[in-house]
């Protein structure tokens, strides 16, 4: 073989690597090319920062004669109030009436509610926008008792709030101009406590949450995940959220004063 020819075929082999590599590049620079673009149009269409719940756990009492305040996002400023009245009759026919109420801090709150009561939510429930909320105060429960000439006593309750556990009042409030919603959950108890006739009504908050997305709805009993996302609710809330069917406090049980009372505190706090 001469060398000339050698060359030759030395030349033909190298030719078609040269055209494939130029081809191949060229392929992966269009390749490239529509990457990004792809990946701009990407990031110029990202979705907005995700909803986020903030849960507070708690276990604080309202009870008689006392109010309770509520700041929902824990920047020093009041909320809601709870408030928790009470008063009692004197004279041979004593008697006595209570209230629980729960008040906005301002015109930009509001509570969830019908007619002049808030509404005691299951778990499971979406809070937003849309839904009825009272600009005003709104009560909870009623409860008036007496005891007349010879021992007869009386007592009823009305609301919605009256012996309740683990319900939820719908909530929306304003932080920095903008509207936000969230909820606080509660058990309430409502009883005459035997012939002293000190009786009236017992309420502990158990928990609350906002969602920190202005306008964004937020679901009763959830406390982190997507705010907004009822898929599922019932069958993932924790078993803590779930209604109870035990009874409220007996008679006998809150009959016995202040040591009865510390008793009571203490199965509350079990059932938080």
């Amino acid at each position: 073989m001469s060398p000339t020819e050698s060359s030759g075929k030395k030349r033909a082999k190298h030719r078609p690597q040269t055209a494939l590599a130029a081809s191949l590049d060229k392929n992966l620079h269009a390749y490239v090319t529509a990457a990004c673009a792809a990946g701009v149009s990407l990031l110029a269409c990202s979705a907005p920062a995700a909803a986020e719940i903030v849960y507070t756990p708690a276990n604080s009492f309202i009870l008689p004669k006392s109010t309770l305040n509520l700041d929902l996002n824990h920047d020093g400023t009041v909320d809601f109030q709870f408030s928790n009245l009470a008063i009692r009759g004197s004279g041979s026919v004593y008697n006595g009436r209570g209230t629980l109420t729960i008040r906005p801090s301002n015109a930009a709150n509001a509570i969830w509610g019908k007619g002049s009561y808030a509404s005691a939510l299951p778990a499971g429930v979406r809070v937003g926008p849309g839904k009825h909320f009272l600009s005003g105060n709104a009560k909870m429960v009623r409860s008036n008792w007496f005891q007349g000439e010879g021992g007869y006593a009386g007592f009823y309750s009305h609301g919605p709030w009256a012996d309740v556990t683990k319900r939820y009042v719908g909530l929306k409030f304003s932080i920095g101009g903008k509207t936000h919603y969230g909820w606080a959950r509660l058990n309430v108890t409502v009883t005459l406590t035997g012939l002293s006739l000190s009786g009236g009504i017992y309420a502990v908050l158990t928990g609350y949450a906002y969602e920190t997305v202005p306008n964004t709805p937020i679901v009763t009993g959830k406390t982190k995940g997507a705010a907004a996302d009822v898929s599922g609710t019932h069958r993932s809330t924790p078993a803590a959220f779930a209604p109870s069917p035990r009874p409220p406090a007996s008679l006998g049980l809150l009959a016995g004063g202040a040591g009865a009372l510390d008793i009571w505190r203490k199965r509350q706090a079990t059932t938080n």
